[in-house]
């Protein structure tokens, strides 16, 4: 271990000394790229963050934005722009106060380096047309055909053009992808399926191992567009409902609880979680109707972007009634604040039902069963500082139950929403979680709060489905000095 610190930092004071000592008329003449946020060996710390500074910006400069390596073969975010040292630092600190702005940190690290000191990364790709179902066909045969490395970071994403791409996502150098997709090629000969290197683009991900292929509990399936008020296109209780939703009432002796502590005490003996930090855990077996394991259940906690599924109920509440529609913006905001988590959107959508008041009001009244320990007094701060709004694990639990039972106005439309592909810390953040496990889910996050809700769909060896609900919430007092290190490790 000392020995590879040795040759790391020698190495880096190498890449230093060569910079530093070219002429100065070189390198004013030379072209400079953007990096947010620090270099790392860590893949996914990086693609973290990578959904954090995609957010933040323009949808032109997103855009320009992807994953690179350094000459040390370290990952990072890079603006690719290619223009003047001057230009460059210019756009660096319009950046970084647009992040700190919608991430709620105090800075990205931004920072202008030499185009030269960066390098692309490479995947493989199976396939590129404007046929999704017929690449989805492909991404089934290559589960079985590359074995489980490959099968969890396998993606199918839409390009700037339009097109879809059945991609490996493995990030490698372009010698090496080469010759994983040239032994691909001859494992595929016989399926009539190509493999070919590919550039690493940032691309929008539309289907993953934890999305949908088919129908689960409730087929997710959108309502048709609408240009005036309509009802749900299956009967649901009357408005206001006097239907209750369960109190989860049943526990059983899993002795999950004691892991959980066992596992979290584990945590802050490594420092990973601190002893200022407090959490709460549930675990809810859907199909049996039995609590699992719970720890500080009925706590109200910081809700930060998982009030955000609570939002998306009232509005389809208010559509149920006929008060307002669902038609093609609205639809779009509605994505955007779930799959994407934008804070524009979820603002845009509370103003629709007349403020956090009114959010609150509808959920109170139609379905208070559920929303004990829920308080939304406010909308999404400038910076994506939101710490007032509250909720329980149990609050979330108790949703999520409704959903599944489908009890809820427009369940397939929230399921559907729910079920779009994106990261989050349930599917990409435990290794463990088989491929094909279904992820319906909100993660949130703040400077003071990381946590995660959502249905994991798994399949029993005879293919029947075993849903749970999991809610798992880190919280802190006072706001972590550096925000994108502190959420990418929990």
């Amino acid at each position: 271990m000392h020995s590879y610190f040795q040759r790391r930092y020698f190495l880096q004071a190498l890449a230093v000394t060569m910079v530093m000592s070219v002429p100065e008329q070189a390198k004013a003449t030379g072209s400079y790229v953007v990096r947010y946020f620090d270099w790392s060996r860590d893949i996914e710390t990086v693609l973290d963050q990578m959904g954090m500074v995609t957010v933040a910006l323009p949808q032109e400069d997103a855009q320009r934005v992807e994953l690179m390596r350094s000459v040390l073969g370290e990952y990072g975010i890079i603006g690719r722009y290619k223009i003047s040292k001057k230009e460059a630092q210019s756009l660096a600190n319009r950046h970084d106060t647009l992040i700190a702005q919608e991430s709620d940190t105090t800075s990205a690290n931004t920072t202008v380096i030499p185009s030269s000191s960066v390098e692309r990364v490479f995947n493989v790709s199976y396939g590129l047309g404007f046929n999704l179902q017929e690449l989805k066909k492909h991404y089934a045969i290559l589960l079985y055909m590359l074995g489980p490395d490959v099968a969890k970071k396998l993606q199918i994403e839409q390009t700037s053009t339009g097109r879809y791409a059945l991609v490996y996502k493995r990030y490698g150098d372009l010698e090496s992808t080469k010759k994983v997709a040239k032994h691909h090629k001859k494992l595929l000969k016989n399926k009539g399926i190509d493999a070919a290197d590919i550039q690493e683009k940032n691309n929008i991900l539309v289907f993953d191992g934890s999305t949908v292929q088919g129908p689960v509990k409730a087929s997710p399936k959108p309502p048709k567009q609408q240009d005036k008020p309509t009802t749900n296109t299956r009967p649901l209780h009357a408005e206001p409902t006097t239907e209750k939703a369960p109190l989860l009432p049943k526990t059983s002796n899993s002795g999950l609880d004691s892991e959980i502590e066992r596992y979290v005490k584990a945590l802050r003996k490594r420092g990973v979680v601190s002893r200022a930090e407090k959490t709460s855990w549930m675990v809810f077996d859907l199909t049996n109707n039995t609590t699992v394991a719970s720890i500080n259940k009925d706590v109200s906690r910081q809700a930060a972007s998982m009030i955000k599924p609570f939002i998306m109920l009232a509005f389809f509440q208010r559509v149920q009634s006929g008060k307002i529609i669902y038609g093609k913006q609205s639809k779009a905001k509605l994505s955007a604040m779930i799959q994407r988590s934008s804070n524009s959107a979820t603002n845009w959508t509370i103003d629709r039902l007349g403020g956090p008041a009114k959010v609150q009001a509808i959920l109170t009244k139609h379905f208070g069963e559920i929303f004990q320990d829920t308080s939304i007094v406010e909308k999404i701060g400038k910076g994506g500082r939101t710490y007032k709004n509250r909720a329980s694990a149990s609050d979330y639990v108790r949703y999520l139950h409704a959903l599944w039972k489908e009890d809820l106005p427009h369940n397939a439309e929230q399921m559907r929403l729910l079920n779009l592909p994106g990261r989050d810390r349930i599917y990409n953040g435990a290794p463990s979680i088989p491929i094909g496990t279904a992820i319906y889910n909100k993660t949130g996050s703040t400077s003071k709060l990381c946590g995660d809700m959502g249905i994991v769909v798994a399949k029993t060896s005879k293919g029947t489905d075993l849903a749970y609900a999991f809610v798992g919430i880190i919280e802190r007092e006072s706001r972590v000095g550096n925000y994108g290190r502190w959420i990418s490790k929990q």
